[in-house]
């Protein structure tokens, strides 16, 4: 079996230290492909049956609000036995969507098995573009084209070059992490007051002041807002680190009271159509949802999701000021089930 060139192996060790740059599995999704593939220019363009099926299946990690990185496995079937079966790392640059629908730039490399020696031992590269449509905040529907290319290995095989077209399936997945414990601190306790020495009355006593004690929260939190991003659904790093601490109180109050449950509701500027706009505002409501998972352990079925799209604005839809404040999702507990 040949080596792959010490290229691929650069690509495939910067592509593993990219996944685990951060927690990779905190927000990912499983996507399927099926379609048909046809070979474009090589040896099997002319021998009988080129043309026949596709399959794949991917999994997606999500870096950011422009890149998904991954890493999946196809098999592009020609008759006449001439097959394809890459294994392949992949990394996804999303655009602005057009209306519902969000496109995509998609390049890839990897090895493939030969058709005759049945070894992974070729080089495969794939790129294309494809469009996705949310059904819902964790399903998506979409179609895509890709050109792929793997040389021959050696002496044997042929040069391949397909273009395969298609429909895909994803779901997206958000991992529960152990909560992080954190530990309240107990009430100042009083001090029981030293007695205090008689003096004659021309020397007044004077009082003492004694600490009062720490607060405990009874009451539920107010209503927390959350911004958004233009087209984003991703809660930004920075503005979380801002509501840390009311994020933080939000989820001790929830774990306090364990059957008092708890609304969100997404929300979006007017910018796009109803039907995007209303997706994407149960996108936002749904990451919310999921960093109270995510990070606090919390159930998410304490939470029920609410999506208005840009029905509810709290600020005029005419300025970039007004719209950045209708991109948002905002947690609301509901006090009528305290205990």
């Amino acid at each position: 079996m040949n080596k792959p060139p010490s290229l691929f192996l650069g690509l495939f060790l910067f592509g593993v230290s990219r996944l685990h740059a951060v927690d990779p599995w905190a927000q990912w999704a499983l996507e399927t492909d099926v379609g048909g593939a046809t070979a474009l220019a090589s040896q099997t363009v002319r021998e009988e049956g080129k043309s026949g099926l596709s399959a794949g299946v991917m999994v997606r990690l999500s870096r950011d609000e422009i890149w998904d990185t991954g890493f999946g496995y196809n098999v592009l079937s020609l008759q006449n036995n001439r097959r394809l079966r890459p294994a392949t790392m992949v990394a996804d640059r999303r655009f602005s969507p057009w209306g519902a629908w969000a496109p995509y730039l998609r390049l890839g490399a990897g090895l493939s098995t030969d058709q005759s020696r049945g070894s992974l031992n070729r080089l495969v590269g794939r790129g294309g573009i494809g469009l996705r449509r949310p059904i819902n905040g964790r399903w998506e529907v979409g179609i895509k084209s890709e050109v792929w290319y793997s040389p021959r290995a050696g002496e044997t095989g042929n040069d391949m070059l397909f273009l395969t077209a298609g429909l895909t399936l994803s779901r997206s997945f958000a991992r529960a992490v152990k909560p992080k414990i954190v530990i309240e601190p107990d009430p100042v306790k009083q001090p029981t007051p030293e007695p205090v020495e008689e003096v004659t009355k021309s020397v007044p006593a004077q009082k003492v002041e004694l600490p009062k004690p720490v607060r405990i929260l009874t009451e539920p939190p107010k209503p927390l807002h959350i911004l958004f991003r233009t087209e984003g659904w991703k809660i930004d790093k920075s503005d979380a680190e801002a509501k840390e601490k009311a994020l933080q109180a939000m989820a001790q109050f929830l774990f306090a009271f364990p059957t008092v449950p708890a609304e969100i509701h997404g929300h979006s500027d007017s910018k796009g159509p109803a039907g995007y706009n209303m997706a994407l505002s149960r996108r936002r409501a749904e990451a919310l949802r999921d960093l109270f998972v995510t990070r606090w352990g919390l159930p998410s079925n304490r939470f029920a999701i609410f999506a208005h799209g840009s029905k509810k604005p709290v600020a005029s839809n005419g300025t970039p000021l007004g719209r950045a404040k209708n991109r948002r999702a905002v947690v609301i507990v509901l006090s009528e089930w305290l205990p």
